[in-house]
């Protein structure tokens, strides 16, 4: 009993270190889940969707330590499918990005909103926000900069 006991467990737990893949065959690139139309074999740019910032950095100047700012940037999918934006993060927890959840058609435009809290910051600052859509390449980076003064 206890010989049937062990070669069962030694079955079950070589199970759970096996190196091989069962899904080997069927793997699926991550990219196409993360941004399905930006695929390293597509790039027929002719069929895809495109955004264009009208401006991608913004300068707020001074502000005072404490502040929260906001800037929106405007953009316009100037390509030939749907634009859908995926996620907006900013460089840090200090800053904030809020973008449209469904999808900007062929030459329609909508707005990203950055929202910066300069709470315990002082001096200049320079935050990037990165905004991933399902466009060629699939990442644009957008700027954010001003200078902290302490009242």
């Amino acid at each position: 009993m206890r010989y049937i006991f062990f070669i069962s467990l030694l079955y079950l737990l070589s199970g759970c270190f096996s190196t091989t893949d069962a899904n080997s065959d069927n793997d699926v690139d991550v990219s196409i889940i993360k941004n399905p139309i930006t695929l390293d074999h597509l790039k027929d740019s002719n069929a895809m969707p495109k955004i264009q910032f009208e401006e991608d950095f913004y300068t707020f100047g001074e502000l005072i330590q404490g502040e929260i700012i906001e800037h929106n940037f405007k953009f316009t999918n100037i390509g030939t499918a749907p634009l859908v934006i995926s996620e907006a993060r900013g460089s840090c927890g200090c800053t904030v990005a809020n973008w449209p959840k469904k999808a900007i058609m062929p030459n329609e435009s909508g707005k990203l909103s950055v929202k910066f809290d300069s709470k315990g910051k002082q001096g200049s600052f320079n935050k990037k926000i990165s905004v991933f859509a399902n466009t060629h390449p699939a990442q644009s980076i957008i700027t954010i900069t001003g200078n902290i003064i302490i009242k």
